[in-house]
C-alpha cells in the first residue's frame, strides 16, 4: 500500500492527521490514506501488509562539473539517505498508531512513485494494491498526472481505490488515544 506524505498546510490533506518529525517539522497524511491503511489491515489479516513510500527522485544536474558535481552528488546522496530513514520511521509510527495487523513490512526508496509502486507490487507478488485517491483538483491531475490512474491501468494485480472522501473508521484518532 503506497503512503504519501504532504506538507501540513496542503489543503488536500487538511482533514487528515499530522505526524511530528521533530520540534519544528510535520507531515500530513490524508483521510483517504488513513482509511486505506485501515482497510489494508482489515483485509489481509492472514497475509502481510506492505507499506511503501517513494522519496523524491533527486538527481544532480549535469550542468555542474568537476568538484562541484562531486560535492553535489555527495550532498544529494545524504539527503536521499536521510529522507529514506525518516520515511521509514514515519511509516512505522503511522502503522503503530493506526493499524492493527500482525505482519507489516516496509519498503522505502527514492524515485518516481508510480514506478516504485508497480515494481514493488510485482517484486512482493502482491495480491492487491490499495491506493488512496489524491484530493488534488482536476487541473493539478491534468498537469501532474495521476499515479493512481496509472497504477489502476498498469498493475498486474487487482487495485482497490479508496476515494478521497473516505473517512477513516477511527475518525483519525490513534489506537493509543
Amino acid at each position: 500500500m503506497p503512503v504519501d506524505f504532504a506538507s501540513p498546510v496542503d489543503p488536500a490533506y487538511a482533514t487528515g492527521t499530522a505526524l511530528r518529525l521533530d520540534d519544528e517539522a510535520r507531515v500530513s497524511i490524508s483521510p483517504a490514506s488513513l482509511r486505506a491503511l485501515e482497510l489494508g489491515a482489515e483485509l489481509g489479516q492472514a497475509g502481510e501488509l506492505r507499506l511503501i513510500h517513494a522519496t523524491p527522485p533527486l538527481e544532480p544536474s549535469g550542468v555542474y562539473g568537476g568538484r562541484a558535481l562531486s560535492s553535489l552528488r555527495g550532498a544529494i546522496e545524504q539527503v536521499r539517505q536521510d529522507a529514506q530513514t525518516l520515511a521509514r520511521s514515519l511509516l512505522e509510527g503511522l502503522a503503530s498508531e493506526y493499524c492493527d495487523h500482525p505482519r507489516i513490512s516496509y519498503a522505502v526508496a527514492h524515485g518516481v512513485p508510480l514506478m516504485f509502486v508497480l515494481d514493488e507490487a510485482e517484486r512482493f507478488e502482491a495480491d492487491l494494491v490499495i491506493v488512496p485517491v489524491s484530493d488534488r483538483g482536476r487541473l493539478a491531475r491534468f498537469f501532474l498526472g495521476s499515479t493512481t490512474d496509472r497504477v489502476i491501468r498498469e498493475a498486474k494485480c487487482p487495485v482497490l481505490v479508496v476515494p478521497s472522501e473516505a473517512e477513516p473508521v477511527r475518525k483519525s484518532q490513534p489506537r493509543s488515544a
